[in-house]
């Protein structure tokens, strides 16, 4: 609590203060995760005397919220291994109850609460719910039962054919002995417009030729070398130097 009150302590929390205080004692000192319980029983207690409605309600909810709030911290103590979701009420009580009558006391202390609240706030029975679990085995073995019916139906269609199709095929015999074979028609060749002009050019050219309509000329093979001239021997480089040898030193010694 002086850590509360301390001003130079920052508190980080929505409602400052007062939220520090209401969550201290409701959830670390009280019901733990339970403390919300006792929220929404303020809240419907609000809007019940906000709306003028449910006033003859209004015990039997608060009192279902304050069981719940009692129920769930003392749940939290046994899952919980932090005290912190159990509160200081739900601590307290499970460690009587569990020292009281143990683990199996404790269980059924939650089982039985829950069971309790199905019945009175729900109106489910334990009848309704044997009643709906046999429901539920019941359509699973239908539909399981339904489901090996149809593949024991299709397994004995699928033999039944393959049966059938074995026999006819050993009773098959070829009835024709005799086939027609079909004679392949040569296919006519279309030809191009193209070729028979080439071939028409072509015998006309052979029947030209033949008749000797052109008249050829003798070809004169010095036709183009008229003007054509021997070279002189003047033309011709003198390197014999009239037999005389000369040596030139500065070729020799580029070479």
């Amino acid at each position: 609590m002086a850590v509360i009150f301390n001003e130079g302590i920052e508190i980080k929390n929505i409602s400052n203060k007062l939220g520090l205080i209401s969550s201290y004692f409701l959830i670390y000192k009280g019901f733990g995760i339970g403390g919300f319980s006792i929220i929404f029983n303020l809240i419907v207690i609000g809007l019940t005397l906000s709306f003028d409605k449910g006033y003859k309600k209004l015990i039997h909810r608060s009192l279902t919220f304050i069981l719940s709030a009692v129920w769930l911290s003392i749940f939290s103590f046994n899952f919980f291994d932090d005290y912190i979701f159990s509160g200081l009420f739900g601590y307290e009580l499970g460690t009587i109850i569990l020292n009281f009558s143990g683990k199996l006391g404790l269980l059924s202390f939650l089982l039985f609460g829950f069971i309790a609240f199905l019945v009175i706030n729900l109106k489910i029975t334990p009848t309704d719910l044997i009643h709906f679990l046999k429901n539920i085995g019941k359509k699973i073995k239908s539909s399981n039962i339904e489901n090996t019916l149809e593949n024991v139906e299709t397994n004995e269609e699928i033999n039944k054919n393959t049966f059938e199709f074995k026999n006819a095929e050993s009773k098959t015999e070829p009835t024709i002995k005799n086939h027609s074979v079909l004679e392949e028609k040569p296919e006519k060749v279309e030809k191009n417009d193209s070729e028979i002009e080439m071939k028409i050019e072509k015998v006309l050219n052979e029947e030209t030729v033949n008749t000797g309509a052109i008249n050829l000329v003798d070809y004169d093979h010095t036709l183009e070398l008229k003007s054509y001239k021997a070279p002189q021997l003047k033309l011709l480089s003198d390197h014999d130097n009239n037999g005389v040898i000369t040596i030139n030193q500065e070729e020799l010694e580029e070479n």
